[in-house]
């Protein structure tokens, strides 16, 4: 009978195994590995390259690597190679299918099926496109399993009995905690929370900078436009950030870096642990509900009908609990209009991740959401001089309030109540507000979270650009060239402006 394998498609580094005399045991690639790259890459040629060998040529070919593309899965995103438009499950099923290979070289038979583990948060659409993958790299996928809830298999907490355990996974791009119980061989997840966009690599991004806007200053040279001595930046920084984990400090050392006129560019950094810590204490907060809604029955004397009472509660930073407040009639009259099946229009389901502010109260609709930094098709009118394309944007915070629209620019990946607002470098936005002009998507009378945000983004994206808001340049130079240079660079965020203000300013 032919072997199953379990396999951890993970952002930076996947793994396979197979199950032998009751205990899983894991599978080498052929480069006698136990984890492989999860990146694939291009060759001038058009020759493909998948994991090890797509590494070692990364900070040589940036532009034609592809890594962490788990964060994209089951998101309209694409990544476009010699004029062809890659999906992250045609990426990702490049990755299965090496993994597909090896795992049959070492096996010595034909591997067919397989089992695959996604973080606890996936939704529905990011676990549809990973069984996708599968398909498409010629695996039936049998099932897709919770990360936690393997990760108790393996340390096989199935025998135990009448336990709950809290498994913590901090991966190379995504994080989850879940709490599982255990008991009588099942094993439930009852609680996760985590970030598909908080990992390892976030930890190399923050580094990276810091090494960046240090040589900046010292040698007055912005290295981010330089998409090799970036990479090998990048490179530089994930290992630092091994290093630290056992010693105090590390050399971040790259010889010849740069090259101008008066001969090569050395950079040499000293980074101490203390350093590394500040420059992530950003990405080790984490956002907390500031109430919650109890629930509870009392019985009475009697011992007839239970009364119920129904209090809000505040939570402090800590996550505890203070005291009740009764609950009014107005506040629960509130929260049954904003739910009630009648009011169309209004958005229902789970609250996606990226959702930063619901209020779907009737007559103060208000919702807030983000982008982290992406790719985007754009369309401009004819007046501009832009060819409509495929161009790199910045982190993006959408605002919407019935019919209106604002939208903001930001830096890094998921932004926090203190992270600095930006003007939107696009045209047709004047400060924050957003100028729809020609749009004339129909909006859905019923959708979710998930086709209202995906709605009202196709409103702003897929409108054609057609000029300035407010007749000036929100960006520090000339807004037509900075969007060209973005059409095959990374987004150029020294050309952006602040606004002013920050996330809390908008979320209260």
């Amino acid at each position: 009978m032919a072997k199953v394998i379990g396999i951890d498609l993970g952002t930076t580094n996947s793994c396979m195994a197979f199950y032998e005399n009751g205990k899983a045991k894991i599978i080498e690639n052929k480069e006698n590995q136990k984890t492989t790259p999860s990146i694939v890459a291009f060759d001038k040629d058009g020759k493909k390259l998948v994991g090890e060998l797509a590494k070692r040529q990364q900070s040589m070919n940036p532009k034609r690597t592809i890594s962490s593309i788990k964060r994209e899965m089951g998101q309209n995103y694409h990544v476009e190679i010699d004029g062809k438009q890659l999906s992250p499950q045609l990426i990702s099923s490049m990755i299965l299918q090496k993994l597909k290979t090896d795992a049959e070289a070492y096996l010595q038979e034909e591997v067919t099926q397989a089992v695959i583990t996604v973080p606890a948060y996936f939704n529905d659409a990011q676990r549809q496109a990973t069984k996708d993958a599968g398909r498409i790299a010629g695996l039936e996928v049998l099932r897709i399993i919770n990360e936690p809830t393997a990760a108790a298999l393996a340390y096989g907490l199935e025998n135990a009995y009448g336990q709950k355990v809290m498994v913590f996974d901090l991966g190379g791009g995504t994080f989850d905690v879940s709490i599982i119980e255990i008991g009588s061989g099942v094993i439930e997840v009852l609680s996760t929370a985590g970030d598909n966009h908080l990992g390892g690599d976030d930890f190399n991004k923050a580094i990276s900078d810091y090494v960046l806007d240090t040589f900046s200053r010292q040698e007055g040279i912005d290295l981010r436009k330089d998409q090799i001595a970036l990479s090998r930046i990048l490179e530089a920084s994930e290992q630092a950030k091994i290093e630290l984990s056992s010693q105090s400090s590390t050399i971040i050392n790259l010889p010849f870096i740069y090259q101008d006129v008066n001969g090569p560019k050395n950079l040499e950094i000293t980074l101490t642990r203390q350093k590394m810590n500040e420059l992530t204490k950003q990405m080790q907060q984490i956002m907390h509900p500031r109430a919650v809604l109890v629930a509870y029955e009392c019985e009475t004397t009697d011992y007839s009908t239970p009364r119920s009472y129904l209090e809000l509660r505040p939570v402090n930073e800590k996550g505890r609990m203070g005291a009740g407040i009764p609950v009014t009639y107005e506040f629960m009259n509130s929260l049954v209009e904003s739910y009630t099946e009648s009011m169309s229009g209004i958005p229902h389901g789970r609250i996606p991740r990226n959702m930063l502010l619901c209020d779907s109260r009737k007559g103060r609709e208000r919702y807030i959401w983000y982008n982290p930094p992406q790719k985007r098709k754009m369309y401009f009118q004819d007046g501009l001089h832009i060819t409509d394309g495929t161009f790199n944007v910045p982190g993006v915070i959408y605002v919407v309030e019935r019919e209106c629209m604002d939208i903001h620019a930001f830096k890094g990946a998921i932004p926090e109540e203190r992270t600095e607002l930006y003007l939107a470098p696009f045209f047709n936005v004047t400060g924050a507000d957003v100028c729809l002009g020609n749009s004339s998507l129909k909006k859905p009378q019923d959708m979710d979270f998930h086709e209202f945000q995906e709605y009202w983004e196709k409103r702003f994206w897929m409108s054609e650009f057609s000029h300035l808001g407010g007749d000036r340049n929100p960006t520090r130079s000339n807004l037509v060239s900075v969007t060209e240079h973005a059409r095959n660079n990374p987004f150029d965020y020294s050309e952006l402006q602040q606004s002013g203000k920050k996330l809390k300013d908008i979320l209260t």
